[in-house]
């Protein structure tokens, strides 16, 4: 287990009712936003898929970044899915001839 230099454990970050992100939590630690972190992964997303012809594409994130980006890209969500998130999780999407994502499943070998 890590901790903060004050003896915080790492994995549990304070959160308010309702928060599903870590919103800006680690900007004081030199991190990123959860804006910031979205920004960058799905603009990394985007530019896989327009240089690219390959019909399969595996991109590999931690469970933060992933979740950011299901909650972009899913528009219909099951509460359900946030038990499957975590480092070992896999999230199959499909992309249409235009580049349209569209969640297709998604998988966890820890909790499946």
């Amino acid at each position: 287990m890590e901790f903060w230099k004050d003896g915080r454990d790492l994995q549990n970050v304070p959160r308010h009712p309702g928060q599903i992100t870590h919103e800006d939590f680690f900007v004081p630690f030199g991190g990123e936003s959860d804006r910031q972190a979205g920004d960058r992964f799905s603009s990394e997303i985007d530019n896989i898929l327009q240089n690219t012809d390959a019909k399969n594409i595996i991109c590999v994130a931690h469970g933060g970044v992933l979740w950011l980006y299901y909650l972009r890209k899913v528009e219909n969500r099951n509460p359900e899915d946030s038990k499957y998130f975590g480092n070992c999780c896999v999230l199959e999407f499909d992309i249409d001839d235009n580049n349209k994502v569209t969640f297709a499943n998604i998988y966890n070998p820890t909790v499946d």
